[in-house]
């Protein structure tokens, strides 16, 4: 059966936990020493960072349009890129001498039975 919803107030959550028990990942009381600093006989080294993470605002319109804008920008890079690198696998055919063919670089065949002939 699911536990009932908490209020947000009601949650017995800290803001901010302890570098061993962020370690750890136990939950930090957030007093000095914490609890489970205590118990574990560390109470003389919990510690706090001296930033706080802040939370990411949630993305809005003006983020979108900036990854937009970015991707718009980036496109033709690619794009150039792999003209050139096609070019470039060109003029290497072309200029080879040898009887050998070139296998241009690409994904690996994937064997699709096993040994004994089973999907």
């Amino acid at each position: 059966m699911p536990r009932p919803p908490v209020r947000p107030e009601d949650r017995k959550r800290s803001t901010r936990a302890c570098t061993a028990c962020r370690a750890t990942k136990k939950r930090c009381d957030a007093a000095q020493p914490c609890r489970p600093c205590v118990k574990r006989g560390v109470g003389s080294s919990c510690t706090y960072p001296q930033h706080v993470r802040a939370r990411r605002a949630p993305p809005n319109q003006s983020s979108a349009a900036s990854g937009t804008r970015q991707r718009d920008q980036v496109s033709p890079l690619l794009y150039q890129h792999q003209e050139s690198s096609l070019q470039d696998e060109d003029e290497t055919a072309a200029s080879s001498t040898s009887g050998k063919t070139v296998t241009p670089p690409g994904p690996r065949p994937v064997m699709m039975y096993t040994c004994s002939g089973e999907k």
